[in-house]
C-alpha cells in the first residue's frame, strides 16, 4: 500500500489559557514512561528508551509529515534510525523475542493500527484461521438447533438473531486481535511507518514542540524583566553618587582632610557593594541557565521501545485509582464479549487485587502517584503485570464506566469490578465494524471465491 500525507490535528494542549494549558501538560508529562519505569521495573514489560532533544523532534516531525529536509537533517535521522536499530536489537535479544511494541513516551500510535492494511488483512486472516474449526463446530449446533425448532417461527427468528449477534462479536473479537498483532514491530523501518500514520504520534510531538517553545519564551521574558530591574537599581545608584558628591563640594576646607578620609572609606565601600552587585548578576545568570537546561532535561520527549507480549486481549483490564484506593476495574476492550471472562470473572479480579496490594506502596511512595489510572494484564501463567499508568482525568478512557455517570464510584467505590456479561447491541457492534468494511470485505475475499467453486461443484453432481 503506498502512503500518503495525512491530516493529523494541530497538537494544541487543551485549556482557555495559557496557564492552563502548561498546567494540563507538566501534568501528563509526569505520567511518561520514562519517569516511572525503573520504579515498576520488577512488575512491568523490559523497556528501553531513545531520548529526542527538541532540535531532533523537529527533523522527526518533517520526516513523518513527508516534507523536505537538508542533509544536516538527514544525517540526526540516519541516527535516530541507528539508535532505534539498536534498541530493539538489544530488546529482541534480552527478552528472547522475535517481535518488539514502539510508542512515544507519552502514548501508542494505537489509531494507525487500521491505516497499514497488508498488514492488519494478513492478521485478520490469521485470526480468521485460527477460530476456524470452533466457528465451524457453533454453526453446525446452530443450524441443527434451528432445523429442529424450524415449525415454530418466533423461536427459530430468535436463532437467526442470536447466531447474527454471534458472528457480529466474533467478527469484532477477531478484528481487535488483529489489531493487537498489528502493534508488533519487526523493524525501524515498520515503527516509523506506524508512527506517520497515528494522530496521536504526530500530535504529541507538536504539543511537545509547543511546550517547549512557551517554556522558552517564559525564560526569556523572566530575563528581560530581571535586567530591566537591575539597569532601574545602577541608575539609582548613579544618582545617589552624584548628590553625595556635589554635598562635599560644597563642604569647607577646613576639614578637607577628614572628608577626604571619609571619601575613601565610601569609595571602598560602593567598590565592595559592586563586586557585590556584579557577582549576583554572574550567580543569577547561571542559575537561569541551569534551569533552563534542566527544563529541557526533564521534558525530553523519548521514544519507547517494548517487549511485545502475545496476551489474550481478552486479559487486559483498566484499574481507577483514587487516593491510593483501586476503586474500579473494567476489561480493556469495552465492546467484546468475551465468554472466558465471564466464567473466570471472580478468580481474575482476586489476581487483580492481590496484585494490586503488593505494588500499591510502590507506585505511591517511590513513583509519587495517589490517582491515576492503571493498566493490567492478566498473563497465560497467571502472572499479573503493569503495561502502563496513566492520568488520572477524564482524557483518560473510562471504558465500561462513565467519567460523568459513575464519577462517585471511580472516586469513593465501593469497588466494582465490570465485564461485558452479555453481547453488546447488533446495531453498535455494526456501526463499530462498518469503519472497517472493507478490510474485513478484503479479508474474506478468498473464502468466497471457495464457496462459490463448490456451490458451482454441487450444481454439476
Amino acid at each position: 500500500m503506498t502512503t500518503s500525507i495525512i491530516q493529523v490535528d494541530d497538537g494544541s494542549i487543551p485549556g482557555k489559557t495559557q496557564q492552563e494549558k502548561k498546567a494540563n501538560y507538566q501534568y501528563w508529562s509526569q505520567f511518561n514512561l520514562e519517569k516511572y519505569y525503573q520504579k515498576i521495573k520488577p512488575f512491568t514489560f523490559y523497556t528501553e528508551f531513545i531520548p529526542l532533544k527538541k532540535f531532533q523532534i523537529e527533523i522527526l516531525l518533517k520526516t513523518l509529515t513527508d516534507k523536505k529536509i537538508n542533509q544536516n537533517e538527514q544525517i540526526i535521522i540516519d541516527k535516530i534510525y541507528q539508535d532505534l536499530k539498536q534498541s530493539i536489537s538489544n530488546v529482541k535479544k534480552i527478552c528472547n523475542c522475535d517481535k518488539v511494541f514502539a510508542k512515544l513516551s507519552t502514548r501508542s500510535p494505537k489509531d494507525a493500527v487500521d491505516k497499514i492494511q497488508s498488514k492488519i488483512i494478513s492478521n485478520l486472516k490469521k485470526e480468521k484461521e485460527k477460530e476456524n474449526k470452533h466457528q465451524i463446530q457453533i454453526q453446525n449446533q446452530n443450524e441443527n438447533q434451528i432445523q429442529f425448532e424450524i415449525q415454530i417461527p418466533n423461536q427459530n427468528q430468535n436463532q437467526n438473531q442470536n447466531q447474527n449477534l454471534n458472528d457480529l462479536n466474533l467478527k469484532l473479537v477477531q478484528i481487535r486481535k488483529a489489531f493487537f498483532q498489528t502493534m508488533a514491530f519487526d523493524s525501524v523501518e515498520e515503527v516509523m511507518e506506524f508512527f506517520k500514520w497515528s494522530f496521536r504520534i504526530i500530535s504529541d510531538l507538536r504539543r511537545f514542540i509547543e511546550f517547549q517553545d512557551e517554556s522558552l519564551n517564559e525564560n526569556q521574558n523572566q530575563n528581560e524583566n530581571q535586567n530591566q530591574k537591575i539597569k532601574i537599581k545602577i541608575k539609582l545608584k548613579i544618582k545617589i553618587k552624584l548628590k553625595i558628591k556635589n554635598q562635599k563640594s560644597k563642604i569647607k576646607i577646613k576639614i578637607k582632610n577628614q572628608n577626604e578620609n571619609q571619601n575613601q572609606n565610601q569609595n571602598q565601600n560602593q567598590n565592595q557593594n559592586q563586586n557585590q552587585n556584579q557577582n549576583q548578576n554572574q550567580n543569577q545568570n547561571q542559575n537561569q541557565n541551569q534551569n533552563q537546561n534542566n527544563l529541557e532535561f526533564d521534558d525530553s520527549l523519548q521514544i519507547v521501545i517494548r517487549e511485545f507480549v502475545d496476551f489474550s486481549i481478552s486479559n487486559e483490564f483498566r484499574g481507577f485509582v483514587y487516593q491510593g484506593k483501586l476503586n474500579a476495574i473494567s476489561q480493556y476492550y469495552s465492546h467484546c464479549f468475551f465468554q472466558d471472562l465471564v466464567q473466570n470473572k471472580e478468580s481474575i479480579q482476586k489476581l487483580i487485587l492481590n496484585f494490586f496490594e503488593s505494588i500499591n506502596e510502590t507506585i505511591e511512595k517511590k513513583c509519587g502517584f495517589k490517582n491515576y489510572i492503571i493498566d493490567f494484564v492478566v498473563l497465560n501463567n497467571l502472572d499479573v503485570k503493569i503495561i502502563e499508568l496513566n492520568p488520572f482525568c477524564e482524557q483518560t478512557g473510562s471504558a465500561l464506566f462513565s467519567w460523568n455517570i459513575d464519577k462517585n464510584i471511580i472516586e469513593n467505590g465501593p469497588f466494582t469490578f465490570r465485564i461485558r456479561e452479555n453481547k453488546e447491541d447488533y446495531k453498535i457492534i455494526q456501526a463499530i465494524l462498518n469503519q472497517w468494511k472493507e478490510i474485513i470485505e478484503k479479508s474474506e475475499e478468498k473464502k468466497k471465491k471457495k464457496k462459490k467453486k463448490i456451490k458451482k461443484k454441487k450444481k454439476k453432481i
